[in-house]
């Protein structure tokens, strides 16, 4: 999405009186953007941090069984 685009997203957010939320993807730190109410952007952010912990966590987790397999 050009840089215009996500300002007129953007903007047609605010004016709604909505929230808006990037969330970065491979692409860029801006993949992807969601607008909404201040409650469900809220708890979208909750969900996707909750989401990036569990990914971490079963990397570790991943990385642990391959070492004990090592010994």
């Amino acid at each position: 999405m050009t840089v215009s685009r996500r300002n007129a997203f953007r903007a047609a957010a605010e004016c709604r009186g909505e929230e808006v939320l990037a969330f970065p993807t491979e692409a860029g730190p801006e993949g992807i953007l969601v607008s909404g109410s201040p409650e469900s952007i809220e708890r979208l952010r909750c969900i996707l941090d909750d989401y990036q912990m569990a990914q971490a966590i079963a990397t570790d987790l991943g990385e642990l069984v391959a070492q004990s397999m090592l010994i």
